[in-house]
């Protein structure tokens, strides 16, 4: 009994507090750090999927290269945020533009959606 009396006891408990303080502390730290990550990488999902609403309603205004242009950047983006849907959204887009015809496809490789320009006609038997 004389030992929860003594000094020791009183300084054990204050270590075993400091720690228990510490472990709170240090998880509540890593909690905000995921919260501020996965709120950053939100915000840039929006900025990516905002990009591409841009471009999509001033298709018109530029011309078909800079619009796949600006839709390759979107892709690269999409790619390094891991949005698959904004990936195959905006790969579309830029594969129906250049199906269309634009002489100048300007959309680089991409890893994960292939565009190709095929612009040849595929009968050539009339010339």
């Amino acid at each position: 009994m004389n030992f929860f009396l003594s000094p020791g006891f009183g300084g054990l408990c204050a270590v075993i507090g400091a720690a228990i303080a510490y472990l709170a502390a240090r998880i509540a730290t890593r909690q905000k750090a995921r919260t501020d990550t996965d709120q950053r990488r939100h915000a840039e999902v929006d900025r990516a999927w905002d990009r591409f609403v841009w471009v999509m309603d001033h298709r018109t205004e530029f011309t078909p290269s800079l619009i796949a242009n600006l839709l390759a950047q979107t892709i690269t983006s999409a790619e390094r945020l891991n949005d698959n849907n904004l990936v195959d959204m905006a790969g579309q887009v830029a594969a129906e533009l250049l199906a269309a015809g634009d002489p100048t496809p300007a959309i680089g490789p991409s890893t994960t959606t292939p565009i190709a320009a095929d612009n040849e006609p595929d009968d050539q038997e009339g010339t």
